[in-house]
């Protein structure tokens, strides 16, 4: 994944847009946990934002989240979460 081309400074509090995702959205849509999606925004792997609040706005685009499927999908650490068997 190329670096991200910017993390916006703390102080931009524009309402989310409709691409931006937070990260707990992330981490759900793509089944890994919010570390993963953490490091990627701190490593500039995804482009971020600081929103309201101080909470990460995630750009999570169509070729955002192709991107992080191929890391996925390519990756030898990134283990996906299964869901919780239901209880009988």
């Amino acid at each position: 994944m190329a670096q991200s081309k910017q993390i916006l400074p703390p102080g931009t509090t524009e309402r989310r847009q409709a691409h931006e995702r937070t990260v707990r959205e992330v981490a759900t849509e793509l089944g890994v946990s919010v570390d993963v999606v953490y490091y990627w925004v701190s490593h500039r792997y995804l482009d971020a934002r600081r929103g309201r609040g101080g909470s990460w706005l995630v750009n999570f685009d169509a070729d955002a989240e192709a991107e992080c499927r191929r890391r996925i999908a390519t990756s030898t650490q990134i283990k996906p979460k299964t869901k919780p068997k239901a209880s009988r």
